[in-house]
């Protein structure tokens, strides 16, 4: 009897193991992997432009020095809508969910701003050949700009929302031209006696800030959306070219050795675009 309950107890032992054997494989559990956003990368990008107010003085001066009396007029601007475009490159490193980085990116822009302004120093009897009324027409029109920024972001798995800023660079064409009526004041009768204009082509320098949020829509590409604010100054004193209206204007400015002072300050540009980046 004893013997018969092993041999039983051995055959139900066979049975199960022969059962489990025949079950099917479980399947392996798929995680998908965590985007990371190290690594370096490439892209294009496009938006729009526009500048905040500008401020301008005009003054003649005369030997070196400002004409006593002569009113510092700081005359406002604007700065027209534009397309911008350019490319970007950086590199990125993750900590967590913490993103840090650098960028540099070059672009094209079509920018115009607009300095407009009246200037009086009223005849007062000595007949100075700079006494009258200028009227005042400056203008700057930035062709290019470029940055160089420190990148700042929080990552949510393929979501990176980042605050940037750094250096910054613009260069563009700056332009015045000065219409001069000879001892009169407004109103004004007649054409003009002269005529002057200053036009340089230079490079300036300063700083920007700005904030945007990148998505990852493959593990090699990404979309953002960014804006940036960039502010640099200007300034300095025009060289102007006189052209006569009324024989012998010219000739009396060269003679009393007067010339002008021509700043422009505050020139800003407000950046809103988009862009592609591929990451390597």
């Amino acid at each position: 009897m004893k013997r018969l309950l092993v041999a039983g107890a051995l055959l139900a032992g066979l049975s199960a193991t022969a059962g489990a054997a025949d079950l099917p494989a479980r399947a392996p559990v798929y995680v998908a992997p965590v985007f990371s956003w190290t690594g370096f990368y490439v892209g294009v990008n496009a938006g729009g432009a526009w500048a905040n107010n500008n401020c301008g003085s005009f003054n003649p001066i005369v030997g070196g020095v400002a004409v006593v009396g002569f009113p510092d007029n700081c005359f406002g601007g604007n700065g027209n809508g534009s397309f911008t475009g350019g490319v970007q490159a950086g590199y990125n490193i993750q900590y967590n969910n913490l993103v840090m980085g650098v960028e540099a990116d070059f672009n094209g822009v079509s920018r115009n701003g607009n300095n407009n302004g009246v200037v009086e120093n009223p005849y007062n009897g000595a007949n100075h050949p700079y006494d009258g009324t200028y009227l005042v027409n400056g203008g700057r029109s930035a062709n290019y700009f470029g940055t160089v920024r420190a990148r700042l972001g929080y990552a949510i798995d393929r979501a990176l929302i980042y605050a940037t800023g750094g250096l910054a660079w613009s260069g563009g064409n700056s332009g015045t031209n000065v219409a001069f009526y000879h001892n009169q004041v407004p109103p004004l009768v007649g054409g003009a006696s002269a005529l002057f204009a200053s036009n340089s082509d230079t490079t300036h320098f300063g700083w920007t800030l700005g904030a945007g949020l990148e998505y990852a829509i493959s593990n090699n590409w990404t979309v953002k959306g960014e804006y940036l604010y960039i502010h640099s100054n200007h300034g300095g004193n025009g060289s102007f070219v006189c052209a006569d209206v009324v024989a012998g204007t010219c000739a009396s400015f060269t003679t009393a050795a007067a010339t002008f002072l021509n700043n422009r300050s505050n020139n800003s540009l407000n950046i809103a675009r988009v862009g592609v980046n591929y990451k390597f």
